[in-house]
Parts: structure tokens; sequence; C-alpha cells
């Protein structure tokens, strides 16, 4: 096979390359992909072999890598040739990089083929109580590859952020992601307390409830979403906390509640997990309460298409399923959950 790495680079000194200014013409992925697979091998004459190219290619490549960036890649007095410290270091951006643009390349045959193979999902763990088994059900048929994963809020928001996930089912969607996000549903947080012979009704005026909230307030770990949010509604309502227990996702808290170990702050849909025991607790409103509004939303336009499908398919089931079931369990839950209208 014919390469273009055969011609001989023009000579440079190593001092003369490190001084100039890298900028992405310096970089070409598959000359990356030559040193890594030589510095994999240990040989020059093997990579030369795996990657279908002559001998000297794989040596001008890497001797050209060093010249561009000012560094010594190999120790060529080691018999055979050892990477340097440095070299070691440069091995693992360029896995990096080699890595990023094999991604790239399967993104565009996949716009070539017009279909998506390989999709990150992620949903907050909240959600994934109800709606985790229809959504992953849709997007796995719609892809070849489908990694899915559950987390509290702001670990699956920076997952999404950093480009770890394609598509997200999450609140606090910051506005510069929301040209790709579909909203599901808002809900207004609720006051819930383990029921008792002085709190039987729910709906009740906080006064009613200043005994209820000397238990201790049962939430989540610090790293939540839903923990800053109750402690800004706590300020709100002029409560103080006596005594805190803080558990590590929504199905433990509101279980706890549940159990009359103490009382919550949280959205209704976040009741999920105790629908059949519902009238083992009483739920109240807390002016000013805090809205939360769940997304769908998509990392890139590629996966546009895909988030409004489970968009649509999230409002149906909520509307048709979800919070008919929970109404029929709580009916004080009537007002608190409002199914966003399709976008």
């Amino acid at each position: 096979m014919k390469s273009a790495f055969n011609a001989a680079p023009a000579k440079r000194s190593r001092s003369t390359a490190a001084a100039d200014r890298l900028d992405l013409r310096s970089v070409q992925p598959f000359q990356l992909l030559i040193f890594a697979t030589a510095a994999q091998c240990g040989s020059f004459s093997e990579a030369a072999r795996r990657l279908n190219l002559t001998q000297p290619a794989v040596s001008q490549t890497v001797r050209r890598l060093e010249e561009v960036f000012g560094l010594a890649l190999f120790d060529r007095s080691a018999k055979p040739p050892a990477l340097t410290a440095k070299g070691r270091e440069f091995l693992l951006l360029a896995r990096e990089l080699t890595a990023q643009a094999a991604h790239f390349l399967e993104a565009v045959e996949n716009l070539r083929e017009d279909a998506v193979r390989t999709l990150r999902f992620g949903i907050t763990e909240s959600a994934a109580l109800f709606a985790s088994v229809e959504l992953e059900a849709f997007l796995m048929r719609q892809t070849k590859t489908f990694e899915a994963r559950w987390g509290l809020i702001p670990k699956i928001l920076a997952d999404f952020t950093g480009g770890r996930l394609d598509i997200v089912v999450a609140p606090d969607i910051s506005a510069q992601e929301r040209a790709l996000a579909f909203p599901l549903l808002s809900e207004r947080y609720l006051l819930v307390c383990p029921q008792s012979e002085s709190l039987a009704e729910d709906l009740q005026p906080l006064e009613r409830l200043r005994e209820a909230l000397q238990q201790p307030f049962i939430t989540y770990r610090t790293d939540s979403m839903d923990w800053r949010k109750s402690l800004s509604m706590l300020r709100i309502m002029g409560v103080t906390v006596q005594k805190q227990i803080a558990l590590e996702n929504t199905q433990a808290v509101a279980g706890a509640v549940l159990r009359g170990l103490g009382w919550t702050i949280l959205p209704p849909m976040s009741l999920w997990s105790i629908r059949s025991d519902l009238h083992a607790v009483t739920v109240h409103g807390i002016d000013n309460s805090i809205e939360k509004t769940l997304w769908c939303a998509a990392r890139t336009p590629r996966f546009r298409m895909l988030a409004q499908s489970a968009a649509e398919i999230f409002r149906r089931k909520l509307t048709e399923i979800w919070l008919p079931e929970l109404l029929r369990a709580k009916p004080a839950l009537e007002g608190f959950v409002r199914p966003a209208s399709g976008q």
C-alpha cells in the first residue's frame, strides 16, 4: 500500500520546531495512530505490518512528530527503541485524540447512513423510578450499541455537559442547552410527613405542621440538587432543622418518611416508589415553592429526533398512566404536577 508518509519530511531542527507556535496543522490523527501503534508494538517494523505501511514510513512519521513538537519520543539507543518519559506522556495524549477521531468517523458514518449506531443515555434516579423502562426500551430499538446510566442530578448533568452522554432526562438543563431540549413536566415541591393522629389530613398550613417538623429532616447527600433546593425552601419557610438524616437516593428518602423516621421535601413524582403506600404519608404545599422542570435533552443535533421522540413517549405515559396512578393513590397531589405540552 502506497502511503503519503513515504515522502521524506523537510529538514527542520528540533529547536526551531519547538519555538514554533503549535496549532491544529501540527496534528494529524493518523500520524498519532502510527506513533501509538509503534509504541504498543515496541517495533517500527511490526507497526508497519499492522498498519499496512512500510517501515520507513513509520520511522519517518515518528521522527516528523518529534521535529514538529520538539520532543524526543523514543530513545533510539535502546534495542529495540523505547519510549522516553515524555514519550509515555505523549502516548496518553495521542491515544485520547485518536479515540476522539475514531468517534468522529463513526458519527460521520452514522450521518451517511442516516442512522444512530451508538447512544449514551442518562436519566436522573428519581425519573428513572417510573420512566426508565419505557424510554430505554424505545431507545435501544433505535441503536446498535446502547448504554444507560442513572444518577443524582449533578452527576448526570456533568456527564451531559462534558460530552459523556448523548441524551438525558434531567431537570435544570441550562439555557444554552435548551435549543435541543424538550420539556416533560413541571412540579412544585411539597412537605411530605408521616401520617399520625395529629396529622391525618393532607394540605395543612405550615402552622399545623410545627410539631411534625420537630422530627428529623430526611434528605439526600449534599451532592443532590434537590438537597440544595430544599435548603432554600427551609429558609423561605423559616424552619430550622434540629436533626438531619442524609440518604443516598429518592427511594431511600421516601421510604424513610413512610416508616415514620422523619419528614422531607420532595416533588410529587419522587413519591412514585411508595405509591402503593401513599395513604401512610401526608403532603402539604409550600408557599413560594420552587418549581422543578424535567427535560429530555440531546447533546448535539445528531440526537435531536431521538430526544424528541423519547419526550413524546414520556409525556404520553405521564398523562395516560403514571400521573393518573399517582393521583388515585394520593388525590391531594392534583395541581402540583403539570405535564408539559409538546414543542
